[in-house]
């Protein structure tokens, strides 16, 4: 089977671009959703196309700095809107859903020591892909593609980045100045037998560039490895540029390369990020996959941030469906995304913010599938 992670072509507006996962400073914070939407598969299972309420999502952050240790966890619980079998509110199923924590100590300057659930670690720029874990935007649907194969999920395809190279995992990392990341970490699941390990490096050989590589999977066969960078043309515009090799010298016709950029212009109260990227399978029968977009935000005023996001993606075909009767049907799929975002600023403890979400996919079965979501966030942060 192969390896493939999709990724929508994206254009987003959102109040922060957050690529961090670890707060930023001790705190804590806790966010509040509820919302209404319907079902991606609701229409397409029972012709069920009104909106629903879904419930609610309590999401608690805490980052407490001891001397040299910072940990860092996340709780997330839900209380999901229950229906009966004649879609009438029956009342409220109360779930743990998720939760994640770190622990990185700094016995000396510079040198960090880690293990974590979700450190995720970065050493370079990638497409703009769902929110972290740890923000408000992951209890909202969010418009990225499925990962699959063709035959195998609602729509096929990939762009895949990885840029990390700590996520769950035992991980050093060891920081010079401004200008030197080196990390490793032995990621979850390994074995003493069959050690896995992954690297990143990150260099920052002139004040406007920063280049990073990172490779998941040293000592298997088919590991990761990326490569990518941040240019500062101008202090309002700034270019990435990635590219990913996936399964290398793995299994034969397993293989996906990738590549991406994105170019970022801050404009006063604007920002826009154009980006795009494109897939290449070692698999002959494999079409390309590809995902173009943009995403902004704009400052309203000094409290009121309004932002949009749009999508779209497709590709990675599979051509033997040509030589089938049984598929003739088959396509590769595409997937069309668009989201809205508003945030008000209540003071510097709170934050009320609104998203709409609507997304429609075609799967590889040429069947469609439409999905809405309206929520709304509370945040606030002790």
């Amino acid at each position: 089977m192969k390896k493939i992670i999709f990724l929508p072509f994206i254009f987003f507006i959102t109040v922060t671009l957050v690529t961090a996962q670890i707060r930023g400073q001790p705190g804590y914070e806790n966010t509040l959703w509820t919302g209404i939407g319907q079902d991606l598969d609701a229409k397409n299972n029972d012709n069920r196309t009104a909106f629903r309420w879904q419930g609610f999502t309590d999401t608690f952050q805490a980052r407490v700095d001891v001397s040299n240790l910072v940990i860092d966890t996340m709780l997330q619980w839900n209380a999901d809107a229950d229906y009966d079998a004649d879609d009438n509110l029956s009342g409220l199923l109360f779930k743990y859903e998720d939760s994640d924590v770190n622990f990185i100590f700094t016995p000396f300057e510079n040198l960090n020591l880690a293990m974590g659930t979700y450190l995720n670690w970065k050493v370079g720029p990638a497409p703009s892909h769902d929110a972290d874990s740890w923000e408000s935007g992951y209890h909202i649907a969010q418009g990225d593609l499925k990962s699959g194969n063709p035959g195998n999920e609602k729509v096929t395809g990939a762009a895949y980045y990885p840029n990390y190279y700590a996520i769950k995992a035992l991980a050093a990392r060891y920081t010079y100045k401004e200008l030197l990341q080196i990390g490793t970490s032995i990621p979850s699941g390994t074995n003493t037998d069959d050690l896995v390990a992954n690297v990143g490096v990150k260099l920052t050989p002139v004040e406007r560039l920063a280049l990073g590589f990172a490779y998941n999977g040293l000592f298997e066969k088919d590991g990761d490895i990326y490569f990518g960078g941040t240019f500062l043309i101008t202090d309002a515009i700034k270019l990435d540029f990635y590219s990913a090799f996936d399964n290398i010298g793995g299994k034969s016709d397993n293989g996906i390369t990738a590549f991406g950029a994105a170019c970022k212009f801050n404009l006063k109260a604007l920002t826009l990020r154009p980006e795009s990227g494109f897939n290449f399978f070692e698999e002959n029968d494999y079409t390309p996959a590809w995902y173009i977009g943009i995403k902004a935000d704009y400052n309203l005023t000094s409290k009121m941030i309004i932002g949009a996001w749009t999508s779209y993606a497709s590709g990675s075909r599979d051509e033997s469906w040509d030589d089938s009767s049984a598929s003739k049907n088959y396509i590769g799929g595409y997937i069309f995304n668009i989201r809205a975002t508003f945030d008000y600023l209540y003071d510097r403890s709170n934050k009320f913010s609104a998203a709409f979400e609507y997304e429609t996919l075609t799967s590889y079965l040429n069947t469609d599938y439409n999905f809405s979501m309206l929520g709304f966030y509370w945040t606030h942060l002790f």
